[in-house]
């Protein structure tokens, strides 16, 4: 998705006034550069984020709050020790994908797919939800409905390496020796009317 979508976000917490906040837009998402919603690892954007934060926090303790896609890197980043957070506050967080097939298919597919040229090419998966706000699954508000309609960016389609990323992102943080290992604060989120989640 991109920042614009939560500006409002450090307005609306109850965090200390003296906060420093730092928003980014992860490679391929929003105003970032890169492919559309392409990446062969998550430990690409584990990077990008540790780099941000070394270049804003230097050495200083951080936590990190996230939505959607946001969590799985955070929960990944930290898990791979390319993050370091003190805490993560987890919004909706990726920890599985919706597939219009068998689990099991769509992971070979996507595997198979991701080794080749077509790695590259976006799945059509996930049409622009954005069409109309009733029966919309991302937002039952209908200001950050209005927002997302009127922002500057669409949600891209994901490739089919971005795909098999993720599967495999999420068998890492699924991976109870690496969770044994996750020894910070972590609250997860979900709203009451979470459809996509």
């Amino acid at each position: 998705e991109w920042i614009e979508k939560y500006e409002d976000l450090p307005d609306s917490t109850q965090f200390s006034e003296n906060a420093l906040w730092v928003t980014m837009d992860h490679r391929g998402q929003g105003g970032s550069e890169g492919p559309r919603a392409h990446v062969r690892s998550y430990d690409h954007f584990a990077v990008d984020v540790a780099a941000v934060v070394k270049e804003c926090f230097g050495d200083q303790p951080f936590l990190i709050i996230t939505h959607s896609m946001g969590g799985l890197i955070a929960v990944y980043g930290t898990i791979k020790h390319i993050l370091h957070p003190k805490a993560l506050i987890l919004c909706s967080p990726l920890f599985g994908l919706l597939t219009p097939m068998p689990l099991v298919a769509a992971r070979l597919l996507a595997k198979v797919l991701a080794t080749t040229p077509l790695g590259n090419l976006a799945t059509g998966s996930g049409a622009d939800r954005r069409a109309a706000f009733k029966g919309n699954p991302l937002t039952q508000s209908k200001e950050r409905f209005a927002a997302m309609v009127n922002g500057p960016y669409k949600t891209p389609t994901p490739t089919f390496a971005w795909i098999q990323a993720t599967f495999n992102a999420i068998a890492v943080i699924s991976n109870k020796k690496y969770l044994k290992g996750l020894k910070i604060p972590v609250s997860i989120v979900v709203g009451e009317k979470e459809s996509v989640v």
